[in-house]
């Protein structure tokens, strides 16, 4: 849109879950807020959102790289995946067939490192 008045919703102008994401995002990297998405519902105003930003919720610190483990922990859903089949045992019902095609340069050992890593966690 070409312009945003203060008091125009942020739904009322095609916002939805997925934008309200990326704009909590954008706010967090450009004025170093945190700002939960919830506020977005809330507020959805740019005047109304203004009020909401607090100057004490400082943006969480950025990721940074840190040292591999040895073993690599696994993810909640990697948890979760793994608990289903001790319960259930074998299944394929989180099975899903994908080919991809490359471009670009790539670098095989790199790959199969990669997927060697993916396959045995």
């Amino acid at each position: 849109l070409d312009r945003i008045g203060p008091d125009d919703s942020f739904f009322d102008h095609g916002g939805h879950s997925l934008l309200a994401t990326r704009l909590a995002s954008r706010l967090r990297a450009t004025l170093g807020r945190e700002l939960p998405i919830r506020a977005l519902f809330d507020a959805p105003s740019p005047a109304a959102l203004a009020l909401r930003l607090d100057a004490d919720a400082s943006a969480r610190l950025p990721l940074r790289p840190q040292p591999r483990p040895d073993e690599v922990p696994l993810s909640f859903a990697q948890l979760r995946l793994w608990f289903l089949a001790q319960l259930d045992g074998p299944s394929p019902a989180y099975n899903i067939p994908l080919a991809l095609r490359l471009d670009g340069p790539l670098d095989p050992k790199a790959l199969a490192v990669a997927l060697a890593d993916v396959a045995a966690r």
